[in-house]
């Protein structure tokens, strides 16, 4: 069992936070997507939101052990499609305010995912 899924079972609600967290100002991303996806969901199910720079979730997110998690977005410099050095998913328990990151995969072309299974 992973660390996030052991964390997921021992606590009631996990609030995900996408924090962007840059060195310079111009970098940012767009075309953001969070998913949370169950085994019996099947295609189109489960939760979908559009996530921007200037709006976070609308309301806090509730994960499952059964469930995955998934975040795509395009990170961009000064508007254009790059790659970062390193870029995070932050997630936070909103009951204790304890947190843990997990590393964005990310290609030349700015095309990030995270998912968590």
């Amino acid at each position: 069992m992973t660390a996030f899924k052991h964390l997921a079972v021992n606590l009631l609600t996990i609030t995900l936070f996408l924090l962007v967290q840059c060195n310079a100002k111009t970098w940012g991303f767009e075309d953001a997507t969070l998913s949370i996806s169950g085994k019996k969901d099947g295609v189109g199910g489960g939760l979908k939101e559009k996530i921007s720079e200037s709006r976070s979730l609308k309301n806090p997110v509730s994960l499952k052990p059964s469930e995955t998690l998934k975040v795509l977005l395009t990170t961009k410099e000064d508007k254009r499609a790059r790659r970062p050095h390193q870029a995070f998913l932050t997630i936070k328990d909103s009951k204790t305010n304890l947190d843990t990151s997990f590393p964005f995969v990310v290609k030349e072309s700015g095309k990030a995912k995270v998912e968590l299974v």
